[in-house]
């Protein structure tokens, strides 16, 4: 009798130790839960009880899904845009929008052209080549096509920028000057693409008058520049220092 008073409370303890014991979660656990999330069913939990409780609330949709930017926006900011081989690319979080006058408009993900580079800050093509420089903080790559060129990235200190430079807003390269203008902030600096050092930073309301204190996206289309400050963007005449006209970003998205 004494014998089976300590089998049932050494199975009592045992009990209690397992309902007290926390769950670990695995991969495949949370992959079923995962899967429940998205309406898939269980592999073996198609036929539970109707009486589980319902959910307060819906999760959240996983942010990774849909987010491709939207190109009728009247506030679309574009992050970069540039030129390459007569196409433009407007770039914006992780996608880009390609415009050919054959090719019409597409969107893609930059990833899918440029499998390690996920967003862009910056971007410019010098001029009668495919070779185009992209920035994103305090890195740049430089690309032909869809290759990445070994060796990059690399730092933007190799551009002579001091180092409380931690970004390029904007780059545009200039064909009739050979200059490359790069804006950080209200300020730019004009590269000289055959000596290879910047110049001093310069203010942008006092030197291209009309745009604005600052640039987001620039590139060359058609012997004008084109600045985009926030949802805007100036059309300008870089010989002439003179606003030609001022349009909306998401003009050149085939919006109407």
């Amino acid at each position: 009798m004494e014998h089976l008073t300590v089998l049932a409370l050494a199975i009592a303890v045992c009990l209690a130790l397992c309902d007290a014991s926390p769950l670990m979660t695995t991969p495949d656990d949370r992959q079923i839960a995962e899967d429940d999330r998205l309406g898939i069913p269980a592999l073996n939990g198609v036929g539970e009880s109707e009486d589980k409780p319902e959910p307060k609330s819906e999760p959240k949709p996983f942010s990774g899904l849909n987010d491709a930017p939207e190109p009728c926006n009247p506030d679309l900011v574009f992050d970069a845009a540039t030129s390459i081989l007569g196409e433009l690319y407007f770039f914006k979080n992780r996608y880009y929008w390609k415009k050919g006058y054959y090719s019409g408009l597409s969107q893609h993900k930059i990833s899918s052209l440029w499998p390690c580079i996920y967003s862009v800050d910056a971007a410019y093509t010098l001029k009668d080549t495919t070779t185009t420089v992209l920035f994103k903080g305090q890195q740049y790559w430089v690309v032909k096509g869809s290759e990445v060129y070994p060796g990059y990235p690399q730092p933007i200190s190799n551009f002579g920028f001091p180092s409380y430079v931690k970004k390029i807003d904007a780059a545009v390269y200039v064909a009739s000057t050979d200059e490359t203008l790069f804006f950080v902030g209200s300020n730019y600096w004009s590269f000289n693409e055959q000596i290879g050092i910047p110049d001093f930073p310069k203010n942008i309301q006092l030197h291209i008058p009309g745009i604005g204190s600052r640039v987001d996206a620039a590139f060359e289309n058609g012997g004008y520049l084109y600045f985009s400050n926030g949802a805007r963007q100036f059309e300008y005449d870089f010989s002439a220092k003179r606003v030609n006209r001022v349009l909306l970003n998401y003009d050149w998205l085939n919006c109407y």
